[in-house]
């Protein structure tokens, strides 16, 4: 009798210490991403929305999940999930500081992490914008320079005529009496 309850708590006390957060809520959950961008690129915000499924069937929304990316030079990112209005999805907002290969997992609560795969991240393309600019501004300064030569010019030209219509009005001096 003595050998059968100190079994009984024995087993009783290394179910509690060995049993699982996600054992005791009720087993396991999976977590399925439902929108994600064709292509990560890096320094680009992109919304990430995922579903967390218990027992890979009934949805369930879990306060504090996020999803983790690590990049193949160590570093560590965490995003949190926002709770969105539907039932078991989350919802976070990544942004990818490097390109290159990445992986990343999703933490779900009490359920713990769940690896989803690899992925590649693209760098930005590059862009006219910069050349287009730098060429658009040389046209504005050598229009502004060219109108700006034209005043100088036309304010020249106005003041000669100016001083050659003066120089022709005054009249001569005519002296009276003879001298």
């Amino acid at each position: 009798m003595k050998i059968r309850s100190i079994a009984i708590l024995a087993g009783l006390f290394a179910g509690l210490l060995g049993g699982s957060g996600a054992a005791l809520a009720g087993g396991w959950a999976i977590t399925s991403v439902d929108t994600q961008p064709g292509q990560f690129v890096a320094g680009e915000t992109h919304t990430i929305e995922y579903t967390i499924l218990q027992h890979g069937e009934h949805r369930t929304t879990l306060p504090n999940t996020s999803l983790t990316f690590r990049s193949e030079h160590g570093d560590v990112l965490v995003f949190p999930g926002a709770v969105d209005a539907k039932a078991g999805r989350h919802v976070a907002e990544v942004s990818l500081p490097a390109s290159g290969a990445w992986t990343w997992t999703v933490n779900q609560g009490l359920f713990g992490e769940q690896e989803l795969g690899a992925l590649t991240v693209h760098s930005a393309p590059a862009t006219t914008t910069t050349l287009w600019t730098s060429t658009l501004a040389r046209a504005a300064l050598i229009g502004a320079l060219a109108a700006a030569t034209m005043l100088l010019i036309a304010q020249a030209l106005m003041l000669r005529n100016q001083a050659r219509d003066t120089h022709r009005r005054v009249p001569a001096v005519v002296h009276a009496g003879g001298q």
